[in-house]
């Protein structure tokens, strides 16, 4: 995929899109397994369409030919760009009505509230399942995955500092982003030591906090649109265009 697909890979869809105007946050420290979460929820296959800032920092250190040095520990004026370049994508997938599914650490709560008011006033429904999983436990995925990530951008060597204080910012918010998104919040503990496919799992702690987010983002996901949402749907509709 280049930086041109990672704009146009999802916009073959719309109003009939089974995830319209839905947003699920999936947050959580880095090493918290927010990748192995998302599968076993089956979020893929709901129609949401994936953002993560890791994966637009690597297409746009590859389209500049520069994949050398820390993806999660960019300089400042990367970290803007990619994030800018994030955000284009979301208002394009926006304008489309599409799903959004975004995959963060949550470490900057002032940022997640405003996207989340955004989207909101846009017209969409959101939901956030946070995971959580112990330092130790996380930083050891980290050093796993550095060696053995199935993508790219999995493949990046995570700086100490960065991942202590992303850590410790990312546990500290949880509680107020379980205030802030009430009834539509799913909290799952992932201190499996084992993650090569998710049919591997076998941890009560863990396969408990899925059954219960699990449940709880079908609902979500099921739930009637927003009366704004449908508003726009209508205007959209191509009878009404024929009027």
């Amino acid at each position: 995929m280049n930086l041109f697909e990672l704009f146009t890979d999802d916009l073959d869809e719309g109003i009939h899109d089974p995830g319209i105007f839905k947003a699920v946050f999936v947050a959580g420290p880095p090493g918290a397994g927010k990748d192995t979460v998302i599968n076993a929820l089956g979020l893929p296959a709901t129609g949401l369409k994936m953002q993560d800032i890791d994966r637009t920092m690597y297409f746009l250190r590859k389209a500049k030919g520069q994949l050398t040095g820390n993806i999660q520990n960019p300089t400042d004026a990367e970290y803007k760009d990619s994030l800018r370049t994030t955000l284009n994508r979301q208002r394009i997938l926006q304008q489309s009505m599409l799903g959004l599914l975004i995959n963060t650490t949550g470490r900057d709560a002032e940022h997640l509230l405003q996207l989340n008011r955004e989207l909101k006033k846009f017209g969409y429904d959101t939901f956030m399942v946070f995971i959580n999983a112990e330092h130790d436990v996380a930083s050891s995925r980290i050093s796993n995955r550095e060696q053995h990530g199935k993508n790219p951008w999995d493949r990046r060597k995570v700086d100490q500092t960065y991942f202590n204080d992303a850590y410790q910012k990312s546990r500290q918010n949880a509680d107020f982003y379980a205030l802030s998104f009430g009834n539509n919040f799913a909290y799952v503990t992932n201190n499996v030591r084992s993650q090569e496919t998710t049919e591997d799992i076998n941890d009560d702690e863990f396969n408990s906090g899925i059954k219960v987010a699990a449940k709880k983002v079908r609902r979500f996901l099921q739930e009637p649109l927003s009366d704004k949402a449908k508003q726009i749907v209508a205007a959209a509709s191509p009878i009404n265009k024929s009027l």
